[in-house]
């Protein structure tokens, strides 16, 4: 049983002491009328609990090619008329961030493309019992290729191949030390995964996903040498996936280690189709370079099958940084949306703030069943006062459970910043995705990139220009080569 610890009330002070207290505020009076150095500041204005900042924008864009086709190429110019809002609550108990936009792209040649656009995320908590129990809810929605090929040169609305993904969870998270010194943590989730058609043919989206979370981790001190640890999970989906787990670790610490041991069982059942119960075991270890770094190698049995783990988060200096994660699950696809999009979430509470992804997109080449996921990712960011490179590489190997095949998709993207002026940035953007084999899309290879110019008209005011282009390749029998050049000119507004 959980239970909040308060200090003791202070018993009433003898009446002498009540006098020196007096005698002591009325002295220091005296000498604050007669030093008026001594004053105490004028308060603080109290900090505004909820701040809007609404942004307006117009923007044009011409493309060569606006419905992507291999021959028979037509340009058209974009006109997207825009609303941004950024918004953060702080009144202690309550706390939330949100960055939408929203517009309506309008297309002059093709106007049967034309339509609405909307992109965001946000985080919310409020306090139910401050320091023991929280209500945290998060969501984003953007749109995006359900798979590799077809990607557009710009984000735009009316593409072919375009999904718009919205994803969100919600649920009570409660974290407390028991009297005897257990830090206990349990959790509760309701999550969804929906998507919706907004390209400009007709297209098979993947499957709405519902999904309910239960987790729950139990350990002694950290700071110990000896922890001792208990974690488990429940999950549940409307494809009638359900996966529990339980696991016992134990950390020991041996100098600048900590060796790592995990026993626990896995019980995953989806209707008819899969059944897996089986016991799981792991070791590794643990290692902190320096006070800012952690490295985490697991290796064993997990699913039947031999299992690796690993996470990192190292500062190689106060300018280079880098994370990196390998993990294993069986899951459906949305279910590991979800998973992503929890990770999302937890990342600026996990990684230091270069390291935290500012937006969560479509996940590329979702399928309506259950796989062997085997994912590696890894980012790394370098900065200084005026250049900043952030690079990102993402490997995903499905091994599919329910029916024949797979899909191994490769995708790395680079983002370099310059401030060239402090009212003018030049940023440099290159991607690439290659599937190398899928089940359902077939093997394809995407590479673009784009270089962009921000100035900075005043205070409220910011012109950018950019141009972007992007290559598109089937590997396949027939497959299409599909190329896009784009020039786009924007001008926003603070309000």
């Amino acid at each position: 049983m959980l239970r909040i610890r308060r200090s003791r009330a202070a018993r009433p002070a003898h009446w002498a002491s009540g006098w020196l207290a007096l005698s002591s505020i009325m002295i220091a009076d005296v000498a604050r009328a007669a030093d008026p150095a001594a004053a105490p500041p004028p308060p603080t204005p109290p900090q505004q609990a909820l701040v809007l900042q609404p942004i307006v924008g117009l923007q044009e864009t011409y493309t060569d090619n606006a419905a992507l086709t291999t021959t028979d190429k037509v340009s058209d110019l974009i006109t997207r008329v825009m609303l941004s809002l950024q918004a953060t609550l702080d009144t202690g108990r309550a706390e939330g961030h949100l960055n939408a936009n929203a517009g309506y792209d309008v297309y002059a040649r093709d106007t049967y493309l034309s339509g609405w656009y909307a992109a965001g995320n946000g985080d919310a908590s409020y306090a139910l019992v401050p320091g023991l129990l929280t209500l945290k809810a998060g969501a984003s929605t953007s749109d995006g290729t359900i798979s590799t090929f077809g990607v557009s040169a710009t984000d735009r609305h009316g593409a072919p191949n375009l999904v718009q993904q919205t994803t969100y969870d919600v649920g009570p998270e409660l974290t407390g030390r028991t009297p005897d010194g257990l830090d206990v943590k349990a959790a509760a989730r309701f999550a969804q995964v929906i998507y919706s058609n907004v390209s400009s043919r007709p297209l098979s989206v993947p499957r709405d996903d519902s999904i309910g979370q239960l987790t729950e981790v139990i350990s002694t001190d950290a700071s110990r040498r000896l922890q001792l640890e208990n974690s488990g999970e429940y999950l549940h989906d409307t494809q009638d996936f359900m996966s529990v787990s339980d696991v016992q670790s134990a950390f020991i610490r041996v100098g600048e280690f900590r060796l790592i041991g995990r026993v626990g069982y896995d019980d995953i059942n989806q209707s008819t189709v899969l059944h897996i119960s089986a016991p799981l075991g792991s070791v590794g270890f643990e290692y902190q370079p320096n006070s800012t770094s952690t490295i985490t190698v697991e290796t064993g049995s997990r699913y039947n099958r031999p299992a690796w783990a690993a996470k990192a988060t190292v500062e190689l200096s106060p300018r280079l940084l880098a994370t990196a994660t390998y993990v294993e699950e069986v899951e459906p696809d949305q279910v590991g949306v979800a998973r992503s999009y929890f990770t999302f979430t937890d990342a600026a509470r996990d990684l230091p703030p270069l390291l935290v992804p500012t937006s969560f997109g479509v996940s590329p080449n979702v399928a309506n069943t259950t796989s062997f996921s085997r994912s590696a990712s890894l980012r790394g960011v370098y900065h200084d006062e005026t250049n900043s490179l952030a690079v990102t590489a993402d490997w995903i190997d499905r091994e599919y459970l329910t029916i024949p095949g797979g899909d191994r998709t490769l995708l790395v993207d680079a983002n370099f910043t310059r401030q060239m002026r402090p009212d003018l940035t030049l940023v440099l953007r290159a991607d690439y995705a290659h599937t190398l084999d899928s089940a359902f899309y077939g093997p394809s290879q995407t590479a673009g990139g784009s270089v962009q110019l921000a100035y900075r008209l005043n205070s409220r005011t910011d012109v950018t220009c950019s141009y972007a282009r992007v290559q598109n390749r089937q590997f396949v029998p027939g497959g299409e080569r599909v190329t896009e050049n784009a020039l786009t000119l924007t001008l926003r507004r603070t309000l």
